[in-house]
């Protein structure tokens, strides 16, 4: 099992978590490495001396480990954009050598984000070997269209849809639902939209300002709250920046980041729209725990 699991906290961990758990409950032998390269957000994305030895140490751990257990399946969840696809290039031509040798080896991807920005030489070559000879784990039907039918010619593919753990217990989201208070009826009141994810480029932050700005200007009476981890510093600014340039402070509030699920919980709660203007997600988690809480 070549994958993400928590820290740092995104999707992909989450689900890593419960196969991992999965496997080990069901007294499946499972040797895991992990694929992230950082602890935390910050450190996502960034370059670093740490994190081309930690490549290293992947690729020395993977190389000793197919060696010694010789593995009949290989679970691993690559990235599909950015610096971070070219990474996992480098595993999944390790894994894909194994399995020239033992050809009945099951190479499973499974794909939990979308292509964002990709290049010509990507969509030209690179998916098509990534994809060969694999069976490729989709979240829907629709995102099978992100890529081209010579990508995915020699591949196998599978459809699972996310799933999550509930947040709160099913008789209190019932409970929630039914006393939620509808929208229509708050027109004239103040409404309250909330983003929930990582303060970062690819996850549509700086759309979502934008998206708060002409609805502001429009209706005065919303009020947008954004939760997660800043990217960066750079992403800090920006927000900072764009509020105070627009004159917003007493619209648009920064909350911080959100990493248990009671607090979570009250945040779908408190709030009465939610966005999400992600430009990478397949099924966000965020999406199905917010339906959880009812």
């Amino acid at each position: 099992m070549l994958a993400h699991r928590v820290p740092p906290m995104h999707g992909a961990a989450i689900i890593g978590d419960l196969v991992y758990s999965t496997l080990k409950g069901k007294n499946i032998k499972t040797i895991y490495i992990g694929l992230a390269g950082s602890k935390n957000i910050r450190e996502t994305g960034n370059l670093s001396i740490t994190k081309i030895l930690l490549l290293v140490n992947i690729v020395k751990d993977l190389i000793i480990n197919l060696y010694r257990y010789r593995p009949n399946i290989i679970y691993t969840t690559p990235s599909v954009s950015g610096m971070s696809f070219y990474k996992d290039l480098i595993y999944l031509l390790i894994i894909k050598f194994y399995k020239y040798i033992f050809w009945g080896c099951r190479v499973l991807v499974h794909l939990h984000m979308r292509p964002f920005k990709t290049n010509y030489v990507n969509k030209k070559y690179l998916y098509r070997f990534l994809f060969s000879k694999s069976e490729i784990i989709f979240l829907s039907n629709k995102l099978i269209d992100d890529f081209t039918s010579k990508d995915l010619q020699s591949s196998i593919t599978h459809i699972l849809p996310n799933t999550i753990l509930p947040i709160i217990n099913k008789k209190e989201a019932l409970a929630n639902s039914k006393n939620f208070d509808h929208i229509q009826t708050k027109i004239n009141k103040r409404l309250n939209v909330l983003y929930l994810g990582h303060m970062i480029k690819s996850k549509g932050y700086r759309l979502a300002l934008d998206i708060s700005k002409n609805v502001i200007k429009e209706n005065n009476s919303y009020h947008f709250h954004f939760v997660g981890e800043y990217g960066s510093d750079d992403d800090s600014q920006y927000f900072n920046d764009f509020i105070f340039n627009n004159n917003l402070s007493k619209n648009i509030h920064y909350f911080g980041s959100c990493d248990n699920n009671v607090s979570k919980a009250k945040l779908f709660m408190d709030n009465d729209i939610m966005i999400l203007p992600s430009y990478t997600e397949a099924m966000p988690l965020v999406i199905l725990e917010a339906l959880s809480t009812g």
